[in-house]
């Protein structure tokens, strides 16, 4: 299992009853129907950690985890390894930092 699905697994295991179910389209559907969810589609792990733990909750789950948020770029560092947002498949792909060293006077 990869970083993104056990980190969804994780934060909605562990705030399942902190989860504005109706607001996120989920009524009826239990803790365990998820999660089942989320180990067997990957799209719906990054649509729990870039949606759900962000706006779907009580609070922003996913900002401990948040390296970068602008409009055109979402990246999440989990253990290690870093995420970027795909936006042609909305899911999380792993990336490398790049370092860029600026001269200015």
């Amino acid at each position: 299992m990869n970083e993104v699905t056990k980190l969804a697994i994780k934060l909605i295991s562990e705030n399942w009853k902190k989860i504005n179910l109706k607001s996120i389209g989920y009524e009826g559907v239990s803790k365990n129907q998820l999660v089942k969810e989320i180990k067997e589609d990957y799209y719906t792990a990054c649509w729990v950690l870039t949606e759900v733990m962000s706006w779907g909750a009580d609070k922003d789950y996913i900002e401990e985890y948040r390296v970068e948020n602008e409009e055109e770029i979402f990246v999440i560092k989990i253990n290690d390894k870093y995420f970027k947002i795909n936006f042609e498949t909305y899911c999380l792909d792993e990336c490398e930092p790049k370092y860029k060293t600026i001269m200015y006077f």
